[in-house]
């Protein structure tokens, strides 16, 4: 669960779910019920207090894990699909685009400046461009894999504080970026995503620009990223955007 933010402690069969601010209270108890109404498995809200900005659930009996069988990747991204399927036609993407953009560019040059890299600025904004091509809005619900529970009912999802109109990718290369795949088979699955969905694919450094801007975000706020991914995603988002022409 997503305890970067919030407190958790585990009673008997209940979570109880503690957060540092209103605004992450505010969008679980929202969203939870906004998912559950359309369909999906979330965990049932027992009690909430605003004061306390305390949420309590059943606990959800199932497993949680990072690295995910192609099973069960393939069974998140049919979620991830209805989330896109849902949302797209509903969100006005124009803001979202030039915020996303935009946010995407200072986090690359930021990331860059942070290493001693020189970011050449043609490459980044023709490469910006091609991302802009195959804007399309959606629900980012962070997908990392510890926000998914499996069990024999189906897949369940977790954690709905952190939600917010972007990017339809960025949830997608969320869930692969914990796989230590190479971008061969990431591009299978974003392949595979875009069946479910009925789009063509974008170009495979399209989805890789949002991979690297997606672990870029994991190791400046996820404060339990543990040392081993955040290596592997220094490694990885360096050693992509060099192959990119990006530093």
């Amino acid at each position: 669960m997503h305890s970067n933010y919030n407190r958790i402690r585990r009673i008997d069969n209940l979570i109880i779910k503690t957060f540092e601010s209103q605004e992450r209270f505010d969008s679980e108890i929202k969203y939870n019920d906004v998912f559950k109404n359309l369909g999906f498995r979330v965990p049932e809200i027992i009690s909430s207090n605003t004061k306390e900005l305390e949420v309590v659930t059943k606990f959800i009996c199932g497993a949680s894990k990072t690295t995910l069988s192609s099973k069960d990747i393939d069974r998140c991204l049919k979620e991830l699909a209805k989330i896109y399927t849902i949302w797209s036609s509903r969100i006005e993407g124009n803001e979202i685009k030039k915020k996303y953009l935009s946010s995407l560019k200072q986090n690359i040059s930021l990331y860059a400046d942070s290493k001693g890299l020189v970011v050449n600025q043609i490459v980044l904004d023709d490469e910006i461009d091609r991302v802009s091509k195959y804007f399309r809005p959606s629900l980012f619900k962070d997908a990392k894999p510890a926000n998914w529970i499996f069990n024999k009912d189906g897949v369940w999802m977790i954690d709905f504080d952190y939600v917010r109109p972007s990017y339809y990718l960025a949830d997608v290369m969320q869930l692969l970026n914990y796989q230590n795949l190479n971008l061969h088979s990431e591009y299978i699955y974003v392949k595979r995503f875009h069946e479910l969905i009925k789009l063509s694919p974008p170009k495979v450094s399209v989805a890789a620009l949002v991979g690297v801007n997606s672990k870029i975000m994991s190791m400046r706020y996820n404060k339990n990223l543990n040392t081993s991914y955040r290596d592997s995603f220094d490694v990885s988002i360096k050693n992509t955007l060099e192959e990119m022409g990006i530093v």
